[in-house]
């Protein structure tokens, strides 16, 4: 049970959201109705920016044209069409950048966020409802026996913070970027990296899949939200969430 499980998460990696978005969320087939002050808002509302990772395929990267695309973009873009709302969007190099360029008003949104309340709280940043669930993939190498050294991306340093708690012996080691980590795995420099599944998925079916050892850390999972500054009009933020409760991940 437990293998099927894994194998589950690796293969259909939001199997559990589709589940949770069947028999929880609100009805999709039905559009969001929003309040007179939140019609007022969209109508009177410019378009927004925003501040998506430049390098965290599928969700956001540079194209072939030099804007931004990806999954993210394409969710705003629904998003876009359920409310009325406009969108825009930068590249940042880093998903802390994003959160920066709202801190410094460059930017409305930042676009995909670890929903963390308490970094959050600190960076005054108001997070939205979650939007997507991540699990999590280890992985390495081919012929690799022991994992001593994982690479993990920055901005999940507070979600595994107690990775190695249990006394396993393993040094985390944090990167910009989700394609940083895998280059230094490739370069002998860490044992294995800890990506999303998505994520995972994407960088071993670009490549040679059979170089790679893949394994589900069942157990260790985030979200993802978007963030606006803690000063942003209230009727923004609860339109934005509307549209995430009638919308499926």
């Amino acid at each position: 049970l437990n293998d099927a499980i894994g194998q589950i998460a690796i293969e259909t990696p939001d199997f559990t959201s589709d589940l949770y978005a069947r028999y929880y969320l609100a009805n999709q087939s039905q559009a969001p109705i929003f309040t007179k002050a939140e019609k007022a808002y969209i109508a009177s509302c410019d378009t927004l920016t925003v501040a998506l990772p430049e390098d965290n395929p599928p969700f956001s990267s540079i194209g072939s044209d030099g804007q931004i695309t990806g999954a993210v973009v394409e969710y705003y873009q629904h998003i876009s069409a359920l409310s009325g709302l406009k969108f825009d969007f930068i590249g940042k190099p880093t998903m802390d950048d994003t959160v920066k360029a709202v801190e410094d008003g460059e930017a409305d949104i930042a676009g995909s966020v670890v929903y963390d309340a308490v970094k959050a709280s600190t960076d005054n940043i108001l997070l939205t409802n979650s939007y997507s669930d991540m699990a999590a993939t280890e992985i390495s190498l081919k012929g690799t026996s022991d994992i001593k050294t994982l690479a993990l991306p920055a901005y999940l340093a507070s979600v595994y913070s107690g990775f190695n708690s249990a006394g396993s012996g393993i040094t985390l080691r944090y990167f910009d970027t989700a394609s940083a980590c895998m280059d230094a795995m490739n370069a002998g420099t860490v044992d294995g990296v800890v990506l999303n599944t998505f994520a995972a998925n994407y960088y071993i079916n670009s490549s040679r899949a059979g170089a790679y050892n893949v394994i589900a850390l069942n157990g260790f999972t985030y979200r993802i939200a978007a963030g606006l500054s803690d000063s942003v009009d209230h009727d923004l933020y609860s339109v934005l969430n509307r549209c995430i409760r009638y919308s499926n991940t």
